[in-house]
């Protein structure tokens, strides 16, 4: 498991140990059921320290080629909701510096960061 840094959500990654593995179907069937096992339990953890108002779950790997699932807490008072937590700033054309104020100041208002 790995923690993204990131201050406006808190968001997790598990990365199975599976050499040559990119997507979920590249698992064996028990192997699939011990990584959504995995999962849950890492997002129920989640769920319960951040009392987040949703999760969002996926494995992407658009870029990174190897699989990977990313659980990350969301609030409806966070950055870029409802859209993809990863939208927030590129997709609605905001300079790096308005992006940081923004994030910023939503990310004290969601009550992530004091």
């Amino acid at each position: 498991m790995l923690v993204i840094k990131d201050a406006h959500y808190p968001w997790l990654l598990l990365v199975p140990r599976r050499d040559g593995a990119v997507e979920i179907i590249d698992l064996d069937e028990v192997e699939q059921a011990q990584l959504m096992t995995e999962v849950s339990r890492v997002a129920r953890a989640l769920k319960e320290i951040t009392k987040c108002d949703k999760l969002n779950i996926a494995a992407l790997g658009n870029l990174v080629p190897q699989l990977h699932v990313h659980i990350i807490a969301r609030r409806s008072s966070d950055a870029a909701w409802p859209r993809p937590s990863g939208a927030s700033c590129h997709r609605w054309r905001m300079t790096p510096r308005k992006c940081r104020i923004s994030s910023m100041r939503s990310a004290a208002r969601s009550g992530w960061v004091e």
